[in-house]
């Protein structure tokens, strides 16, 4: 990433996503002209329709009232406008294209061409509180640093605390992709081992990546 050399580390876990809710949230979206559902206890996801003429105003006062999210824990949001627009100018080939969600065609192509926007609201400090009842380590980053950081995660080995710094894309797969919060901490815990099993590759920017990621892109192409 950004020219310097980097190493990727696959997880064994197959990808694990709340996409599959995605189709009857655009569904109830297309009906009412705004919809919001709780995905998780740290997705929140607010659809709209924007030719409803509904009111479209919601903001994140309003998102963790909906979450019932606390005012002291960090919360993130991101959408699929934003994405489009930022992907005119800057592509990631880590995170998968919106053309790819598994959605019928005229879902697809209203999100892709913004008529239809699903932005995520994703509590971070709820994903690190995850983390640590998994036996991690973990901090969670706020702005402004979360603009490149996601969350610190580490583990203790008898005297030995091993850490990493997350990277924002992951994040951003749960705001777009709906990855599943203990996804993350499958992610967390192989990239741990990795660095682990071969300390060099602190230097080479190692990211982890999702297992068995067709299994979640195949629905929208068939076999």
């Amino acid at each position: 990433m950004d020219g310097a050399r980097s190493a990727i580390v696959r997880c064994v876990e197959s990808f694990e996503t709340h996409l599959d809710q995605l189709p009857q949230i655009l569904k109830l979206t297309r009906r009412k002209g705004r919809h919001v559902a709780r995905v998780s206890r740290s997705q929140l996801v607010l659809a709209r329709d924007f030719a409803s003429g509904v009111a479209q105003q919601f903001d994140e006062r309003d998102a963790r009232a909906a979450a019932g999210w606390p005012a002291s824990d960090i919360v993130v949001d991101w959408g699929t406008s934003l994405r489009r627009m930022r992907d005119r100018h800057h592509k990631f080939p880590y995170l998968a294209p919106l053309a790819l969600l598994p959605l019928d065609v005229e879902d697809a192509t209203d999100l892709l061409l913004g008529q239809l926007d699903c932005a995520t609201w994703v509590n971070v400090s709820s994903v690190a509180r995850l983390l640590q009842g998994r036996g991690l380590v973990a901090e969670p980053f706020g702005p402004p640093e979360s603009e490149r950081w996601f969350l610190i995660a580490g583990r203790q080995r008898g005297s030995t605390l091993s850490t990493v710094h997350i990277a924002a894309h992951l994040r951003e797969q749960l705001a777009i992709e709906l990855m599943t919060p203990p996804y993350v901490a499958k992610m967390a815990d192989t990239l741990l081992s990795a660095l682990e099993e071969a300390p060099e590759l602190v230097d080479e920017q190692t990211m982890v990546s999702p297992g068995d990621e067709r299994a979640v892109w195949q629905p929208r192409f068939g076999s």
